[in-house]
């Protein structure tokens, strides 16, 4: 879409659009949907995204994704770990698999408890016949 193109689109909707706050964002949505996108609940426990449910997510000129858990990319989303690690809709990680090996990279100081649910999720992977391993590695933002 040209830039022509999405100013003309921009202004036809001008009028069936509201503004919205997304994690301390300005950002705007059709006014018909306002009301079934705050009856939405929080996601809860953890959810291992594959890249594309991230690209659903989108991402703003800064490189953070506008969605749940806004946030920067790192240098850790590379060819093999483009997926996200998301908990209680905040995304907090990175993984990939490559067989029945998980590699997980996650934000360091996360409770014991929710490294426990990561690796639970990853070794609930529904690979037949293989047998997973799972790897959790903390790191810095």
């Amino acid at each position: 879409m040209s830039t022509q193109d999405a100013r003309e689109t921009w202004q036809l909707l001008a009028d069936e659009l509201v503004p919205v706050d997304l994690d301390g964002q300005a950002a705007w949505m059709l006014a018909e949907d306002e009301a079934s996108f705050s009856a939405v609940e929080q996601p809860r426990g953890v959810r291992l995204l594959v890249a594309s449910d991230l690209r659903l997510l989108g991402q703003d000129r800064t490189g953070r994704f506008v969605g749940p858990g806004l946030r920067p990319l790192s240098p850790l989303h590379d060819t093999f770990h483009p997926n996200g690690v998301l908990v209680d809709g905040r995304i907090v990680g990175v993984w990939g698999r490559k067989g029945g090996k998980v590699d997980v990279r996650i934000d360091a100081g996360l409770p014991r408890r929710t490294v426990e649910a990561i690796e639970a999720e990853a070794l609930s992977l529904p690979i037949p016949g293989v047998t997973m391993s799972v790897t959790v590695t903390e790191w810095q933002a």
